[in-house]
């Protein structure tokens, strides 16, 4: 088992196949093939961001089972007065391309995505934008601080690029 960012780095210099490496206290050493920054298209795993973990304003507005709706919470979740925009705060993914309209606040993001009949859930960061659509998964926990704490890792030089 590898102990720190150093011994990461380390271990993934001796090794052919690691290009990239990542570490944080709650993941441990994360070894990788080459990586590209904002690829939510080939799969959750294969994501990365130059970024660190930020906080997130979000909330589901339509809970799905087996493809239908099960739970409509509209009423709750799309009134100014009874929303939680705290509700998801860890990054999500599954709700498509940024909206350049609702990119200026959380309310106007949860407005526009309620007023879309089939929109399950949205989420907002002030730097990022706003994100919506049918539904969002692997949803990054936010009951753990540790969760915000930027990554350290490199990846190695490749004569290629």
């Amino acid at each position: 088992e590898v102990a720190g960012a150093a011994s990461c780095a380390q271990a993934c210099c001796v090794k052919t196949a690691c290009i990239a490496w990542q570490y944080r206290a709650d993941k441990g050493c994360l070894h990788g093939g080459d990586v590209r920054i904002g690829q939510e298209k080939d799969g959750v795993s294969a994501w990365c961001s130059d970024q660190p973990p930020r906080r997130w304003s979000g909330q589901k507005v339509l809970i799905r089972k087996g493809g239908k709706v099960a739970e409509d919470l509209r009423p709750k979740v799309c009134n100014v007065n009874t929303w939680d925009p705290t509700e998801q705060e860890g990054q999500c993914f599954g709700l498509g391309s940024m909206r350049k309209e609702g990119a200026e606040s959380a309310k106007k993001c949860m407005e526009l995505c309620c007023a879309e009949e089939d929109c399950g859930a949205w989420q907002w960061h002030e730097v990022e934008g706003c994100f919506y659509g049918k539904r969002m998964f692997s949803c990054a926990a936010a009951d753990d601080p540790v969760v915000f704490q930027p990554f350290q890792g490199k990846r190695k030089f490749q004569a290629t690029r």
